[in-house]
């Protein structure tokens, strides 16, 4: 009898012994925690704690202002930059008589000859082209220099020879009446065959671009059947391309 009154009150103040440590680790599929205790995830693993003890990790604070795409200079370091400079003299003269108003009054008014014997003369015709540079070119490394001319819409343009570039010596539109400028180098090969309204480049040595300064180039016929390009009056006229850095 006090056997079994011992039995009962060992069952009602709990004798198999005190409940596990809080922290325990666990199973949650097998439910081996103690009945005041829950299996619950905490810190990546489940172990026992008693329930509404669990601090849930807080959840990763995220910055409401995204940082958005990152700004691009709007001209990077390395960027190309064309300059374009129109000529202040684009002028044909007859190297037999230089007068560049002659060549206008038997040509037109917007065309630039370069013909090695004029069907209508009989005479060449040699184009002598001026460009100016500013101060835009100022602390720039130049790294290419394009001399562009554009055929006429006449049926002279049609030719079987672009003609070549040269480098000549300084002149003035005053002075071409009176003399041709001497040839100092030979700049540019000629391009081959011309059809009218052919744009035609010349690739030139970017040495000879300087800041604040004058290139004087010539454009001669290689043989008799020339070409005719606009000049400043023309519908193209003739442009200097300097590619820097």
């Amino acid at each position: 009898m006090m056997g079994r009154i011992a039995l009962t009150a060992c069952l009602l103040t709990a004798c198999f012994g005190p409940s596990a440590p809080s922290g325990t680790p666990c199973d949650p599929q097998l439910g081996n925690c103690p009945s005041d205790q829950v299996c619950t995830a905490q810190a990546g693993n489940f172990v026992c704690l008693p329930p509404g003890s669990v601090t849930p990790d807080a959840p990763v604070a995220i910055d409401a202002a995204i940082d958005g795409p990152i700004a691009l200079d709007a001209t990077p370091p390395d960027a190309q930059t064309d300059f374009v400079f129109a000529a202040t003299i684009a002028e044909c003269t007859d190297p037999t008589a230089p007068d560049p108003a002659q060549c206008r009054t038997i040509n037109g008014n917007d065309q630039l000859l370069v013909d090695g014997q004029d069907t209508t003369t009989t005479h060449p015709w040699h184009a002598f082209l001026r460009f100016a540079t500013g101060s835009q070119l100022s602390g720039k490394t130049i790294t290419s220099i394009t001399l562009r001319l554009t055929a006429t819409d006449a049926a002279d343009a049609m030719s079987a020879n672009s003609g070549e570039v040269w480098e000549v010596a300084a002149f003035t539109l005053a002075g071409l009446s009176t003399a041709e400028p001497t040839q100092v180098e030979l700049l540019a090969p000629a391009q081959g065959p011309i059809v009218p309204l052919q744009t035609v480049d010349f690739v030139l040595p970017a040495t000879i671009v300087k800041p604040n300064g004058n290139v004087f180039l010539g454009v001669f016929p290689t043989q008799n059947d020339g070409t005719n390009y606009w000049n400043n009056d023309g519908l193209t006229p003739p442009v200097l391309l300097v590619t820097t850095l």
